[in-house]
């Protein structure tokens, strides 16, 4: 009988999320990085001192240490898809810039 995560001990437990985690990363999340933009966002200068490595940032960046810009405010997110099987729906487009979601969320 296999075990679920949250009956091991502590620090056992942890170890298998962070393997959950990495194999989540692995195989379900498709890189939306390389894909051009209209703004590029720079990249994050971290807070004086260490800060960066005990609290959240208002723009999101470094949450994760070893990418910065990961989920960070201006970035794409992650994709469930692979970008070639990814195509926009005609039907649902916006029909002019006064449709476009920027205009109707005011960003």
């Amino acid at each position: 009988m296999k075990w679920p995560w949250y009956k091991f001990p502590t620090p056992i437990a942890l170890l298998k999320l962070l393997g959950f985690r990495n194999k989540l990363r692995e195989d379900n999340l498709h890189n939306t990085a390389q894909l051009p933009t209209q703004d590029d966002t720079e990249l994050p200068l971290p807070l004086p001192g260490d800060r960066h490595l005990v609290v959240r940032t208002a723009d999101g960046s470094f949450n994760d240490l070893e990418d910065p810009k990961m989920g960070m405010a201006g970035t794409r997110f992650g994709r469930n898809f692979p970008l070639k099987n990814v195509y926009p729906n005609e039907e649902n487009l916006p029909k002019s810039d006064v449709e476009g979601p920027r205009v109707l969320t005011g960003g």
